[in-house]
C-alpha cells in the first residue's frame, strides 16, 4: 500500500511539472530558471489551505522574481492589454478588493455530493474571473493557471494540463483561449 501512495505522488508531481512547463510555454516563457521559479511559486501556493490576496501576491513574487523583479508581488498600477482589449487601471485598492472577493468565492468548498461537472465548471469560471481581474502587470496567465490548478486539486479534480500548441487551429491552447470569448 505504501508503494502505491509513493507511485501516485510521483505521478502527480510529474504531472505538476508538466503543467508548469506547458503553462510557461503558453506565455512563451522558456528555460530552466523560469521553470524553477514557477515550481517555487507552485510550492508556495500548494501548501496553503486557502488563498488570500496576500498569498496570491506571494505566489506572484516567486513566479516573477527573476523575470520581472520590478513588478514581482505587486498589484499593477497601469493599464494592461488582455487579448487585444485594454484593461484600464483605476486603483490598487479596487484591484485588491476584487481579488479579495475572488478569493472568498474560490475558498468556498464545493458541496460534497456535487457532480464532477459542477466542480469542473466552477474551477473554469473562477479562473476566467481571475484573468478578467488581471491584477498584475505581467504573469497573470501563469499565476492564474496555478490558482486554477490549486482549486482543482482542492476539489479533488485531477491536474488539467493545457498544452502549448499554438497556432494549431484545434489545439488545447486555442480551446483554452476560447474560454475567455464566451
Amino acid at each position: 500500500m505504501k508503494k502505491s501512495k509513493t507511485n501516485n505522488k510521483k505521478t502527480k508531481d510529474k504531472a505538476i511539472i508538466e503543467f508548469l512547463k506547458e503553462s510557461n510555454a503558453i506565455e512563451d516563457v522558456h528555460g530552466e530558471d523560469a521553470l524553477v521559479d514557477a515550481y517555487k511559486a507552485w510550492s508556495y501556493l500548494s501548501d496553503k489551505s486557502f488563498l488570500t490576496p496576500e498569498v496570491i501576491m506571494g505566489g506572484h513574487h516567486f513566479l516573477m522574481a527573476n523575470l520581472r523583479p520590478d513588478i514581482a508581488g505587486f498589484w499593477r498600477n497601469c493599464d494592461v492589454w488582455i487579448g487585444g482589449h485594454k484593461k484600464k487601471f483605476i486603483s490598487v485598492q479596487l484591484i485588491e478588493d476584487e481579488v479579495r472577493q475572488f478569493c472568498e468565492a474560490l475558498n468556498l468548498k464545493a458541496p460534497l455530493l456535487a457532480p464532477k461537472d459542477y466542480a469542473e465548471e466552477t474551477t473554469k469560471q473562477l479562473h476566467i474571473r481571475f484573468e478578467d481581474i488581471h491584477p498584475f502587470e505581467d504573469g497573470n496567465g501563469r499565476i492564474g493557471r496555478m490558482i486554477y490548478l490549486w482549486h482543482r486539486l482542492k476539489l479533488g479534480l485531477p491536474v488539467h494540463i493545457i498544452h502549448a500548441d499554438w497556432p494549431k487551429v484545434d489545439g488545447e491552447q486555442k480551446r483554452y483561449y476560447d474560454w475567455f470569448k464566451k
